[in-house]
């Protein structure tokens, strides 16, 4: 492993995925990977979360949180708090439908589980099959009151708003929100450091170990945002910056800013505004990050975290072929 010293060596770190199997998983991830599938049923790939282990470089061996701890703002920008990265990305595959589910604001998250946040995401579709869908929010007219009825009955599906997708939208998920991801969507999520999920419905099933999975009705219906949405997804407006690079900034709320970036045998400079950059390749072309140590390279549903010392990173791509590469910071 890996030791610490005083002086803190700038570099992109590169980091091993967490691959989870879930029931409703697949083997997208790895196929966007290009590697072999270790299992048929991974659903989720944490791609950079400070639990990750640093692939890499001077600090090969250590988690991106022990980096963090020691050099907070070198790492992460002045406007730290505690040391802590608020921000996970992560790739998700769904064969089936996931559970309709709700996520606590950060207040209903220190009051029912005592954690330090809650979660706010977004999503940016990477693949879809035909007729894919999502479920985001009620149908227009719906109460709460009226949610709760229908799940206590078993009617509640019926009062959900399903939402067709393709590859290249983008959703933005508020804490609140009641959702469920649809069978034949590959996709990134960005989203505040939480795992709190409250279940409200699961399909009739079972899970990995044979017995139903456990549904949180009561938090979840305290945690749900009372209205209905039919503008799940964000309208975006690509801008082409010059011939060969097109930016097109996708969201800036309160947690994170996310940018999607697409350049074909050019380069581009990201400025980093004293804050970490999170860099994913969502193409099928690999990326190159030019630095003063070198340059690394960034291959295809892979990422990288760039410490805010750096200031600003340069992304190139030496193919005639576009290379496209989704960029996120934190907000806050």
């Amino acid at each position: 492993m890996s030791a610490i010293d005083n002086i803190f060596i700038p570099y992109p770190l590169q980091l091993k995925s967490a691959l989870f199997e879930k029931i409703w998983g697949g083997s997208a991830i790895s196929e966007l990977k290009q590697q072999a599938a270790d299992s048929l049923h991974i659903g989720e790939s944490w791609e950079i979360y400070s639990k990750n282990y640093i692939s890499h470089g001077a600090y090969a061996g250590l988690t991106l949180e022990d980096v963090i701890q020691q050099y907070p703002s070198e790492m992460i920008g002045y406007n730290h708090k505690n040391g802590e990265f608020p921000l996970l990305v992560k790739l998700l595959d769904a064969r089936e439908w996931l559970s309709v589910q709700v996520h606590p604001d950060d207040i209903l998250a220190d009051v029912l589980e005592e954690e330090p946040r809650g979660k706010t995401e977004c999503w940016y579709i990477l693949k879809a099959e035909p007729d894919a869908e999502i479920i985001f929010g009620l149908k227009n007219g719906i109460t709460k009151q009226q949610y709760q009825y229908a799940l206590n009955s078993g009617n509640d599906i019926e009062l959900l708003h399903k939402v067709k997708v393709q590859k290249g939208d983008f959703i933005f998920v508020p804490a609140g929100t009641i959702h469920a991801i649809g069978p034949g969507i590959v996709l990134y999520e960005l989203q505040q450091t939480s795992d709190t999920t409250y279940r409200l419905y699961d399909w009739d099933r079972l899970g990995i170990d044979g017995n139903p999975r456990e549904l949180h009705i009561e938090k979840g219906i305290i945690s749900m945002i009372e209205y209905a949405s039919n503008s799940a997804k964000v309208e975006i407006n690509p801008i082409v910056l010059k011939p060969g690079i097109i930016k097109t900034e996708l969201i800036s709320s309160q947690y994170f800013c996310l940018t999607r970036f697409s350049i074909e045998h050019a380069h581009i400079e990201c400025s980093l505004q004293n804050k970490a950059g999170l860099i994913t390749v969502i193409g099928d072309e690999s990326l190159i990050l030019h630095t003063n140590q070198g340059e690394y390279i960034i291959t295809s549903g892979y990422s990288a975290f760039v410490p805010a010392a750096m200031k600003s990173i340069v992304c190139s791509n030496n193919s005639a072929k576009k290379t496209e590469f989704l960029f996120a910071q934190q907000n806050i």
